[in-house]
């Protein structure tokens, strides 16, 4: 354990997702139409089972905006 490094994490454990970092004036909609968010977040869900359960944290904030996501998201 002398030599270990310590490894950054997926997150920052300060950052609170909420829905309120979404610009209400901004229609986010137009952007997001675009972006496979929900099959992205899949995808890493797939990963973090596999081989990195240390995603776990991350990729639960994530998915909670997965019916309304915006660019901060």
């Amino acid at each position: 354990m002398d030599n270990s490094k310590p490894l950054k994490k997926p997150q920052d454990p300060g950052l609170k997702l909420t829905k309120n970092m979404c610009d209400q004036e901004y229609k986010h909609e137009d952007t997001m139409c675009n972006v496979p968010y929900r099959s992205a977040v899949g995808g890493i869900m797939y990963l973090m089972v596999a081989t990195r359960p240390d995603l776990a944290a991350a990729v639960g904030s994530l998915s909670q905006f997965s019916s309304d996501p915006c660019p901060t998201h």
